[in-house]
């Protein structure tokens, strides 16, 4: 298993006041990939290993993840 890369947000980190009073919206994999500077099979990883909360199924094979369930990089 790969860890994730240096830069990378670590999951656990607190969400900004900003972000925990914004409106929820869903991000895909790949935005949350981007954010974080990992790629997104270590997003999947991250998500089987529990380090990142579980995907909400959006349609038969797309997910996404609720915006301020996930850390930002600052």
């Amino acid at each position: 298993m790969t860890a994730p890369r240096p830069n990378a947000v670590h999951p656990t980190q607190s969400l900004s006041a900003a972000d925990q009073h914004a409106p929820a919206r869903l991000i895909s994999r790949k935005q949350l990939a981007e954010r974080l500077g990992i790629s997104e099979r270590t997003v999947m990883r991250l998500e089987a290993s529990g380090h990142l909360p579980p995907p909400v199924r959006v349609g038969l094979r797309r997910v996404g993840h609720w915006e301020g369930t996930v850390p930002r990089q600052p």
